[in-house]
């Protein structure tokens, strides 16, 4: 899974895969929100809070997204659907 930094503290995942409906891990991710985690090698375990970006704050994420992987602005370009942009924040 490709994730982007997003500031010191967290991280942008984009729900790619499938071309009509959400892959499954985004699925378990907003389903049980509580129970999530960033594991990023070299690091210990961090529980995260999930929050799917809309509008403004989305378009502003994935600008980023494209420039760092070209292959999902093309991924995007076909699909049939919007591809979630979840920003990932420690939880306290």
């Amino acid at each position: 899974m490709a994730w982007f930094p997003d500031g010191e503290d967290a991280w942008l995942v984009v729900a790619s895969g499938g071309r009509n409906r959400h892959p499954d891990w985004h699925l378990n991710l907003m389903g049980r929100p509580e129970r999530a985690s960033v594991e990023l090698p070299g690091h210990r375990s961090v529980p995260v809070t999930p929050r799917v970006l809309d509008g403004p704050e989305r378009e502003r994420a994935w600008r980023r997204v494209p420039e760092s992987q070209p292959c999902l602005g093309r991924y995007q370009s076909r699909s049939g659907r919007e591809y979630p942009v979840v920003r990932l924040t420690p939880r306290s």
